[in-house]
């Protein structure tokens, strides 16, 4: 059976559409904006909903570009995340007895859209596990349509693609799945953007800086400081705290206040600066938004608080290393980015094993930038 994908029909602009993503992290998901907005734009009086990590998708329905959002860690979603490592619902989808069989390799559509292969099954027979089945292990279809909300439409970023459709398949949705590592080369919302295309929906990507801010309303008046996040969720996208320490410093005898955002893994590398100043604490990401919207620019790493902070089009300087910003850069019309790593995209998250890959990264550099992305903004 061949892979099922749907065309928007012209005269139908009301489809039920879900997104869903078995990553919880802030900047995975924020990657998804321009392909939620290039469904708005094609299905304007239909509903999204959006299945991801619980806050991270709280922040973007609260932005308006979704309207329902389910949690990833949902156990009746257990049938489609059977056999994916790490997945939340995947606890509970009996990963060693849910599949018989190994599935085919995946292809690339167009070099973009990862979709089923005409196999059927992809190779696979599926039994249910968790909620996803009924007494005697029989499928409860009902469930699962549920969890996703009951869409004509599922289009997943996933890694296991072939296990998403044959479950989709089982349940009888139309389905899209894509893997979420693009094209060396290819940034990575421009490939999920573009990979809506297989399903009727145009593309309206111009580029990562050509991303339009998403709006959270704040309470909070802005301040004229700049606000450095020294952590990431992953310490080797990290510069080293002394660079940092030196930013800091040089910011301060120019005038320009500083504050740090420590986030819950971030007080080692906050010490590490030898960090004297203030410190902002954000306890949910509707208030690390408002926070962020409270300075006039921000330093980071490669993380989801970069990301976020570029697409609320607060001025942001990314410090980059390991990973490849053709690739991974934050969306947003006023972010720099600074990388002395000279290694290639490649068809992986990081691409350079050097550890001291961003210790050639100069301070000078990093407050010449930050003093050069604010100008715009004041004048």
């Amino acid at each position: 059976m061949p892979v099922r994908v749907m065309n928007l029909p012209a005269n139908d602009q009301t489809v039920r559409i879900t997104v869903l993503t078995w990553s919880r992290a802030l900047g995975d998901t924020l990657l998804l904006v321009p392909a939620l907005r290039a469904i708005r734009g094609a299905n304007p009086e239909g509903l999204i909903r959006l299945i991801c990590g619980p806050e991270p998708g709280q922040l973007l329905s609260r932005a308006g570009l979704a309207d329902e959002v389910g949690d990833n860690s949902d156990p009746r979603l257990a049938l489609l995340a059977a056999g994916v490592e790490g997945t939340p619902a995947a606890d509970y989808a009996g990963r060693e007895s849910a599949r018989v069989g190994q599935p085919h390799e995946v292809r690339r559509k167009h070099g973009r859209a990862a979709t089923l292969p005409g196999a059927g099954h992809c190779g696979a027979d599926w039994v249910g596990a968790g909620e996803s089945t009924g007494a005697a292990g029989v499928l409860n279809k009902d469930a699962v349509k549920a969890a996703l909300g009951g869409p004509e439409l599922v289009v997943g970023f996933v890694s296991r693609t072939c296990e998403l459709m044959s479950g989709l398949e089982l349940v009888g949705i139309v389905g899209l799945a894509v893997d979420p590592i693009p094209p060396p080369g290819v940034h990575a919302a421009e490939h999920f953007e573009r990979s809506l295309e297989a399903v009727g929906i145009p593309s309206l990507w111009e580029g990562a800086e050509a991303v339009a801010p998403v709006v959270v309303e704040s309470p909070n008046v802005p301040s004229h400081g700049v606000l450095i996040h020294p952590g990431s969720g992953a310490t080797w996208k990290c510069a080293p705290p002394e660079i940092y320490r030196e930013v800091a410093a040089g910011l301060a005898r120019i005038g320009r206040p500083v504050a740090v955002l420590e986030g819950p893994a971030d007080a080692g590398r906050i010490h590490a600066m030898e960090w004297k100043g203030e410190i902002v604490r954000a306890e949910s990401m509707v208030e690390l938004a408002h926070t962020l919207q409270n300075f006039n620019a921000f330093v980071g790493n490669d993380s989801g608080v970069s990301h976020l902070s570029g697409l609320l089009g607060v001025p942001t300087v990314a410090l980059f290393g390991p990973t490849h910003p053709d690739t991974w850069r934050p969306l947003g019309p006023n972010v720099r980015i600074i990388r002395t790593c000279s290694r290639e995209p490649e068809s992986r998250i990081r691409v350079c094993e050097d550890p001291h890959c961003m210790a050639g990264i100069e301070a000078s550099a990093v407050i010449a930038a930050t003093v050069e992305t604010i100008k715009p903004v004041q004048e």
